[in-house]
């Protein structure tokens, strides 16, 4: 994880590009082939509620993984920002400044990714191993330590 204090050459106002989630399968024999890719809205507690939604995502095997593994790649979101963030007109995006000042204090409380088999729609349990925001500057705040157990016991149960 890069640090997440203010650099003298980089301003907090980058906005956020991409998250990316790495997820394993909690089935070892699980053919990630035979599985569609569905994501929905991811919380974050901080303690206010940022909610936000991917209008692009894309998901990529890793191979020689077993159990399987699955790169997802979030982008173009779409968010609701507390109230108290939207203090002028032109803060319209999220940002690092917003997501680093708040970063010790955040939890994901929710993260809808879903994989339905493509005939029996039944959902694969799924363990999330990574989440990574990267901002259009390069820089990246880390929040794999920073699961709710809510989130990780639903994904284990494909209870979504």
């Amino acid at each position: 994880m890069q640090s997440i204090t203010k650099e003298p050459d980089k301003p907090d106002g980058s906005t956020l590009k991409e998250m990316c989630l790495i997820v394993q399968a909690a089935d070892a024999e699980a053919d990630m082939g035979q599985y569609a890719l569905e994501t929905g809205n991811i919380v974050l507690s901080m303690p206010e509620e940022v909610s936000m939604e991917a209008m692009r995502c894309t998901g990529t095997i890793i191979p020689d993984k077993k159990p399987a593994h699955v790169a997802l790649c979030l982008q173009e979101f779409v968010a609701e920002a507390p109230k108290l963030y939207a203090d002028g007109p032109e803060k319209k995006d999220l940002t690092y400044g917003f997501f680093a000042a708040r970063h010790a204090d955040t939890v994901i409380s929710e993260c809808a990714v879903y994989f339905p088999h493509t005939s029996t729609e039944e959902y694969l349990p799924i363990r999330i191993l990574s989440v990574i925001m990267i901002f259009e500057d390069g820089r990246e705040l880390d929040y794999s330590d920073k699961i709710s157990s809510y989130v990780i016991d639903c994904l284990a149960k494909a209870a979504w």
